[in-house]
């Protein structure tokens, strides 16, 4: 029997996507990432969900080509993909488009990035990649062949599809490696990249793989205990000081705790800072005032709590700025009683007993007055000369 009703239908898109951006990550390899379009009447197209939605991300070193002749990849139900195997030291430009089953928008005005220049690689094994516990995964790789240059660290980069964040950390000369405090059930993109004294390297194609969810795991006992799984609920800050910024959070949640949580870790960094380089702090409580801090500097916090077993996912990160030198967060409580017509702007209040403090219109005006001619007379006393003409006025009020 046929549907009454008609198949919906994602419209094609009205205009292009919004804010993009471009990182290069290595030598070979750059980050795109934007914002859906938004339609004339301030609507955001949603591109999820109905097949052959998507974007597609074109890019080129020759800007006068027609576009259909430059290199494109495609992306479904993302704002965010990795273009790999890309010439180093080169400037590319990059212009994105969305697309439904009815057709395609306008291109994204031009976004030019230049490669970096890098240790050159003749050979690159991919890395081996398999999930290791709940929120952890593991990297196993062979040393590239290059041309001679000897390797001083790995640059291993991550994006996850949850945060839709890119993440990266330097790592010493190892052939494997655990990232851990991932998000569980989460597809992450991991790859990695060599390092010589001339920089960066190309990097292995971007590999997916997806974190374990905390049910996942079987148990003997029902009631055993794992980390966490789920984040620290409502996390918020308040720069408190020039120098200071309290965080606050609420524990994770019941169902999710998976045993008794014994400690929090607090992660944080400025802003324009690699999460590699973040501070941590261990606390047992839900409240803490991280202190020491650059002034007028945004930073970056996230917060995790902790099982007897380990560390649980971190939640999603909050960015708060420290205040201007001598800046301080000032309370002032303010307590008036309403009513009494004697006092001036209380004429129109609700009436009730007498005021704790009345000072009417006239006495106020009056008691200005006589301290305004106080501090005239106090400076003309204390003010160098006319000794003269004070003797006799001194003598005039004894």
């Amino acid at each position: 029997m046929q549907s009454e009703y008609p198949t919906p239908v994602t419209p094609k898109p009205e205009t292009a996507p919004r804010n993009v951006q471009v990182r290069p990550l290595s030598s070979s390899t750059m980050v795109v990432q934007w914002d859906e379009p938004e339609m004339p009447n301030g609507q955001v197209t949603v591109l999820i969900g109905i097949k052959d939605d998507g974007y597609k991300v074109y890019y080129t070193t020759n800007s006068e080509l027609p576009i259909t002749q430059w290199e494109s990849q495609v992306v479904d139900n993302n704002q965010l993909t990795t273009i790999s195997e890309l010439t180093p030291h080169t400037i590319y430009t990059i212009r994105v488009q969305a697309h439904t089953s009815v057709g395609s928008g306008p291109l994204s005005s031009p976004v030019h990035v230049k490669t970096q220049q890098g240790l050159s690689i003749q050979k690159y094994v991919p890395p081996d990649i398999f999930v290791s516990d709940i929120g952890s995964v593991t990297l196993q790789w062979t040393k590239p062949i290059h041309s001679g240059e000897s390797i001083v660290s790995y640059e291993l980069y991550w994006n996850d599809t949850y945060a839709k964040e890119k993440h990266h950390r330097r790592i010493p000369i190892l052939e494997s490696y655990t990232l851990t405090g991932l998000y569980p059930n989460t597809l992450y993109y991991v790859w990695l990249a060599a390092r010589s004294q001339r920089g960066e390297g190309a990097t292995t194609p971007p590999i997916p793989v997806r974190t374990k969810h905390y049910k996942s795991l079987a148990y003997v006992n029902a009631n055993a205990t794992v980390v966490p799984g789920a984040p620290p609920g409502n996390v918020v800050g308040e720069a408190v000081s020039p120098t200071a910024i309290q965080v606050s959070w609420n524990p994770p949640p019941l169902n999710r705790s998976n045993g008794n949580i014994i400690y929090y870790k607090i992660q944080f960094v400025e802003a324009d800072r690699s999460d590699s380089e973040a501070s941590e702090i261990k606390f047992n409580g839900t409240s803490i005032i991280l202190d020491e801090l650059k002034k007028w500097t945004t930073y970056r916090i996230r917060v995790l709590a902790g099982t007897s077993v380990g560390d649980g996912p971190s939640s999603y990160p909050i960015t708060i700025q420290t205040l201007e030198d001598g800046a301080s967060r000032n309370r002032v409580i303010l307590t008036w009683v309403p009513g009494h017509s004697g006092v001036r702007g209380n004429e129109k209040g609700h009436m009730r007993s007498e005021p704790i403090l009345g000072v009417t219109y006239s006495i106020g005006i009056l008691a200005m007055k006589e301290l305004l001619a106080k501090e005239v007379e106090n400076s003309w006393q204390e003010a160098p000369g006319n000794a003269t003409s004070k003797d006799p006025y001194r003598r005039a009020l004894n």
